[in-house]
């Protein structure tokens, strides 16, 4: 898990989760929630690799601002 998103309590998350995109709140709920891999997040979504790494480091920019 991603250093940034294990330190955010709570609150940080609920404060965190309106900006994200809908990309973004998948890759936290199955990456880092429910430790999908992400072979596993490009066959429940229907996207490529790229797409969803975009979307981890997106999510990981906006979390850094809460830490």
């Amino acid at each position: 898990m991603n250093e940034h998103l294990r330190l955010l309590t709570r609150l940080e998350l609920q404060n965190l989760f309106p900006q994200l995109t809908t990309g973004e709140r998948q890759v936290l709920d199955l990456l880092y929630l429910n430790d999908f891999s992400q072979a596993e997040i490009c066959q429940q979504l229907k996207v490529n690799r790229r797409t969803v790494y975009r979307w981890r480091v997106g999510l990981c920019a906006k979390a850094k601002k809460f830490c």
